[in-house]
């Protein structure tokens, strides 16, 4: 995913989950584009001043922001050179805190980001998993069990990120239920090497964004009460 450019990952990220999450990423990191325009009369070309200039936005107050100044022009939209600004993601954003955004309209493939999107990706929330590393409090009793449906979507999705992700090594995923009262939900338990909370992120965004609104939790085995469950009773979905 790192080899794909911006534009790329927008392209895949409107149909393909698994590209989401590093989308968001790089909408902040990668340098963003917008259209300034003059709000006083050209100066003379000898001045050394530009005059007042404002970001630009449509009558409508939606504001154009584009992955690279290339994407200005695209389809020809944009005849005439226009002055511009390039900024880092995440500046730009906080720049345009509040506003409603369009990425790339000129384009194929383009995205409008509403501001209480734009204020998630600024705070990180954008990237919580929605779901915890549980450390169940004994003696509380889980039921565990073998889906008798499996989240196949979710699966496929996740099975594309682990297979760019060589510190994955397996992942499963079971039904849990910790109280009697409160339906079952899927849990998904990843095995890997070194630090996986980083990627516990993305793991539970790709989710989020492939099953909305469903209830999950997420684990790394081993380590943890669940290790014999999935290790002697199960098969992975997935392994390296």
């Amino acid at each position: 995913m790192e080899q794909l450019s911006l534009e790329q990952l927008l392209e895949k990220a409107t149909s393909e989950p698994q590209y989401r999450p590093e989308f968001y990423k790089r909408l902040l990191t990668d340098e963003l584009a917008v259209i300034m325009q003059r709000t006083t009369p050209p100066l003379p070309e000898d001045s050394d001043d530009d005059g007042d200039v404002v970001i630009a936005n449509f009558p409508d107050g939606v504001i154009p922001v584009f992955t690279s100044v290339e994407k200005i022009y695209d389809k020809g939209v944009n005849k005439e050179q226009l002055l511009h600004m390039q900024l880092p993601g995440d500046k730009l954003l906080a720049l345009l805190k509040g506003q409603t955004l369009v990425l790339n309209p000129y384009s194929d493939f383009g995205k409008k980001f509403l501001p209480e999107e734009v204020d998630k990706m600024l705070d990180g929330s954008i990237f919580e998993p929605g779901a915890i590393d549980m450390q169940l409090p004994q003696p509380q009793q889980v039921r565990l069990g073998i889906p008798a449906a499996y989240p196949e979507d979710a699966m496929k999705a996740l099975t594309e990120l682990f297979a760019t992700r060589p510190m994955i090594t397996s992942a499963y995923v079971g039904m849990i239920q910790v109280q009697e009262d409160r339906p079952p939900h899927y849990i998904y338990a990843v095995e890997g090497e070194g630090d996986l909370a980083p990627l516990a992120q993305e793991i539970g965004m790709l989710i989020q964004n492939t099953r909305p609104g469903e209830m999950f939790d997420l684990v790394r085995i081993p380590g943890n009460s669940f290790d014999e469950f999935f290790y002697k009773h199960h098969q992975p979905f997935y392994t390296k």
